[in-house]
This record gives C-alpha cells, structure tokens and sequence, in this order.
C-alpha cells in the first residue's frame, strides 16, 4: 500500500497539518479530499488538493462540492479562501448531523466519500479540585475528573481534550477557539503520554509515539462509566483576558475565564488515520500507511460526534497583577 497522500489534515481534535515525505509516483494528479467534521462544528470544512507523490497544491473543484444526509442533498459547498491551507483549497459548508446519520461527499469530478455519524458519548459529571501554589501561582494545578459513560453495546474510540474560553462579565467575550489546552495525564493510563496503553494492534513504535491527540478505547471499561483523570494550568488558559482593553484597569471582578472538556465519538478508521498522523511525527523505517475512504480519488472523510462539559473558573483565580496589569 502506498502513503496516500503528503499532506494530512487534521481539522478537528487538534486543528493541525503534517507534512509526509513520500515517494514520487508516475501517472496523472490526482484529487485528494480531506474532512474530519463534528456534529457540533459551527461550519463544516472540507479541503481539496491535487497532485501526485509529495506534490500536492490546492485544487478548485468544476462545480460545487455536494452534502447529503440520508440519501437528501442537505447542503452545497463554496470555496472559502479565509480557511485555505497552503497545499489545500477550503470549502465551507454548514449541515446538521445527528447519531446514525449516513453523511456523502461528492464532487463533479467523480470523487465521494460516505460515512455512519457515531453515537455520542455521555458526561455524567465532572469533579474538579484546585491546588494552588502560594510561591507560584502560575504553577498552580486545576484537576478534572471526568466521569464517562461509554456507549453500549459496541467497541468505541474515543478523543479527550480541553480548550480555553475567555468570559467579560457571564457572557462570552472572546475565546481561544481551536486552542487545547496542555494536559497532564500522568496519573490517566488511557490517555498517558507515549501510546494509547489498551490497543491489542499496539506496535514497537507506539511505545515511542506521543499520544497527543489524546485517543483512547473502550476496551478496559465496555458498557461501563469510567473516571478520566487530568490536569491543567488554569493560568494558561487565561492569557486573553488581561489582553481585553477594558479589563487592564479593573481586574478579574470584571470577567474570568473557562474551559470546555470535550469528549469525541470517533470512527475505527478515524482512530487509525488519527494514530497514523502521530506517528508520522516520529523517525522510523517503515512507511507510515493512511486509512482512505473516498471513491474515485485520495483522502478521509469522518465526522465525530462530541459532547461538551463548560466549567468556568471563579473570579477569585485570577489575580488582579497577572502579567503585570
């Protein structure tokens, strides 16, 4: 099996972009389409590029790139050059998804790729608990137990992450969207920093390859809840606050910060591309093989299927010199 492609999109569960060395290959471009979707994404984004080897340049499509949901065109997508990438043409669309729906890219060119919307996971509570470093308050510790109930009745993958969101008063003001926030999963075996710690297709490698994307399984708690453990630096999250003008003079009582923990659904070959991806990042001797699902031409398509916990900090976290101001 040949790499697929040279450049790998990762537009959710970490909004990044890797470049992969491949070998050249002989014939005609071809067309590659890229989208990693959430039922819970305000816009759904689909990437397109053409090329062959490890020469892929943006590609603009004849027509218009078509969504369907359950067999119904549910949406059309134009090229939206504010999300383009530098090997990558954007097309931005917006459709709702929901569980069991069959979602189908298609292009005029002959390109298409269908898949099943996951079942969502379930939050049943999150603990927290804070410790705060007198000597250092920028080293101080937010704990998140996270209590998940694991969707019956079938094997499932699952993503973990946190992202930043800055408040003025109780309404949202500005946010670090597509930021994650730095977890610390020492004390989490799922989600431990060097591989996933409960795959039976586990690999030499995957002892050396950072789990940073924060996959795990279903495999140690089938049908069962099951408690996450992970820390973060609060003060991390907050560096926007002190950079809105109105708060430089007036401190924490005028807004604060929080955080989303997010909980992704995600497909079999969603976790295998997504495992692929990391360790691309890591030197070794073998190639490093991508899932595809697109009829006709190259890429993945997937969409996963989030559940989204909002915890916000209390005011009193945030001290009125932070940074200075």
């Amino acid at each position: 099996m040949n790499i697929l492609s040279s450049a790998v999109i990762l537009t959710a569960l970490g909004s990044c972009e890797n470049t992969i060395d491949t070998i050249k290959v002989s014939g005609e471009d071809e067309i590659m389409m890229n989208a990693l979707m959430d039922v819970n994404d305000d816009v759904h984004i689909v990437y397109l590029s053409h090329g062959q080897g490890d020469d892929f340049r943006p590609y603009a499509t004849k027509g218009e790139l078509q969504c369907y949901v359950n067999g119904q065109l549910a949406a059309t997508a134009k090229a939206k050059s504010y999300y383009d990438l530098y090997f990558c043409k954007a097309y931005v669309f917006n459709a709702g998804f929901k569980a069991g729906d069959k979602v189908k890219l298609t292009l005029e060119e002959g390109l298409s790729a269908e898949v099943t919307v996951p079942q969502s996971p379930q939050i049943l509570d999150i603990d927290t608990s804070y410790f705060e470093n007198p000597s250092n308050i920028h080293s101080s510790v937010f704990f998140l137990r996270t209590r998940l109930q694991d969707v019956p009745h079938e094997e499932n993958y699952y993503s973990f992450n946190v992202n930043a969101e800055v408040y003025k008063g109780w309404n949202l003001r500005d946010t670090t969207h597509d930021r994650r926030v730095t977890l610390f999963t020492d004390n989490e075996p799922l989600l431990k920093e060097y591989s996933s710690g409960n795959d039976d297709n586990k690999t030499f490698f995957d002892d050396y390859v950072k789990n940073k994307y924060h996959l795990f399984t279903d495999k140690s708690f089938a049908d069962n809840s099951y408690v996450l453990n992970v820390g973060i630096y609060p003060y991390d999250c907050l560096w926007g606050y002190y950079y809105i003008k109105e708060n430089y003079m007036h401190g924490y009582d005028k807004g604060g910060a929080g955080v989303s923990v997010i909980v992704s659904s995600i497909s079999p070959e969603t976790y295998r591309y997504i495992k692929a991806i990391e360790s691309s990042d890591f030197w070794h001797f073998e190639p490093v093989i991508f899932p595809q699902n697109v009829s006709g031409g190259l890429g993945f398509v997937s969409v996963a299927n989030s559940t989204v916990w909002k915890i916000r900090f209390p005011d009193r976290m945030i001290p009125k010199d932070f940074y200075g101001y």
